[in-house]
């Protein structure tokens, strides 16, 4: 797999120009030229570019995915280890499905409501 290659893709289909996103990476634009031709491009380089590009390479690339550059940083600029995130995830789930859980029930109320104005509205026009 030639890693500069992905890395060309990315950026072309980004939404932001290549331009902007080597600014922003802090590298030069001829340098991005060189990134490119890198086979074995090394994946903390890769890492920085995805960073601004706000994508997980770790899809390409599965071996970055425990990488500590690559995981996200929390409120006080700390890494999160992968515990850490798969505990964050799951409190979210967890959130998740009680929210779901109360629209449901909302929703089973609202069916109710209607149907019962619908009745009081034929009682009425009778």
């Amino acid at each position: 797999m030639h890693r500069g290659k992905i890395l060309h893709e990315a950026t072309k289909v980004h939404p932001s120009s290549i331009k902007e996103i080597v600014e922003a990476t802090g590298y030069k634009y001829g340098t991005f030229f060189k990134h490119i031709k890198t086979k074995d491009l090394s994946y903390s380089i890769i890492a920085k570019y995805g960073k601004v590009m706000h994508k997980d390479f770790s899809v390409e690339f599965p071996e970055m995915a425990n990488m500590p550059f690559v995981m996200p940083p929390n409120n006080n600029g700390r890494e999160l280890s992968v515990e850490q995130l798969q505990s964050t995830l799951q409190d979210l789930q967890t959130k998740y499905s009680n929210i779901l859980e109360k629209h449901t029930s909302a929703m089973e109320e609202l069916f109710q409501l209607r149907e019962e104005n619908r009745n009081l509205r034929e009682r009425i026009v009778k």
